[in-house]
């Protein structure tokens, strides 16, 4: 695939990541993703952008023009009873050159990909009982500032190579900070198949102002949020799991009486199991 620019400049990873505010940012490709769950030094690497971009730009352009033709149309009316000013006649000038016009086709069948559900849609589903799951997918380092209670933590850069830990039985609502990067990874996950995945509008910031819980991480935990972790020998042999993949990451930690308590996610096809009620005792580093 040749090199494609946006606004003539190479989207590199340093750019696509973003942070806290940041704006929606081009689509990543599967190998790209693919790099960076290889923990591949990407330093300065450009990144192409997806073949998708084209159809949502293009969306995008029309919403724009219908908006400024319909204040175009607003302008020209007059008020009843009004007249109208009379325009000076122009003195004759040259004939303009010939301009290249841009191909919006406002009356045209592309249908523009909805990809978006905010707080209000979330609560709409829990009442009428579908099934659904968060997926954080921002970097380590924000998780353990505070993630969604139950959310399924996968950074960024591990979703080529961890998707298949997400069911398709039920919608797979992605957030990050304030909507970019979830966008990119919904629209990347529509491609993969997941028919029913969403981006969060507003990211972390939208789910607290509407009233959502989070939970933040002790900060002396042995293993934070988002973390690899393995069960201990020990632990295997106590749970009866010899035969079994007993390593993966650590979703949840929470500060209990009894000392700090960790919830293990293992991989399984479509699913992530989850281990709980784990002591720092029980996990070892991969």
């Amino acid at each position: 695939m040749a090199e494609r620019e946006l606004c003539g400049k190479p989207q590199t990873l340093a750019a696509l990541k973003g942070g806290f505010g940041a704006r929606p940012r081009p689509w990543v490709t599967p190998q790209a993703l693919d790099t960076l769950a290889r923990g591949r030094d990407t330093s300065g690497q450009t990144l192409m952008l997806h073949d998708a971009e084209d159809a949502v730009i293009r969306n995008r352009l029309k919403k724009m023009a219908k908006k400024l033709l319909g204040r175009s149309d607003q302008a020209q009316r007059s008020p009843i009873g009004a007249a109208r000013p009379v325009a000076p006649t122009p003195k004759p000038s040259a004939p303009p050159a010939p301009q290249r016009e841009l191909d919006l086709d406002l009356d045209d069948d592309h249908e523009e990909v909805d990809l978006e559900v905010d707080s209000a849609v979330i609560r709409d589903w829990t009442s009428e009982g579908r099934p659904w799951l968060f997926v954080d997918i921002r970097e380590i380092p924000e998780m353990r500032a505070g993630h969604v209670v139950d959310a399924h933590l996968m950074p960024m850069g591990d979703v080529a190579q961890r998707q298949g830990e997400l069911p398709k039985d039920r919608a797979v609502v992605v957030y990050c900070a304030s909507g970019g990067r979830s966008f990119q990874i919904a629209h990347y996950l529509r491609e993969q198949g997941f028919e029913d995945a969403w981006s969060f509008v507003g990211g972390m910031g939208s789910w607290l102002a509407s009233g959502g819980e989070q939970l933040i991480a002790p900060s002396d935990a042995a293993f934070g949020p988002g973390a690899d972790a393995a069960l201990s020998p020990e632990a295997i042999e106590r749970l009866g799991r010899q035969d079994q993949t007993n390593t993966g990451t650590i979703q949840e930690v929470r500060d209990t009486p009894e000392g700090h308590r960790y919830v293990l996610g293992l991989a399984k096809e479509g699913s992530l199991e989850r281990l709980a009620d784990l002591a720092a005792d029980d996990l070892v580093k991969p």
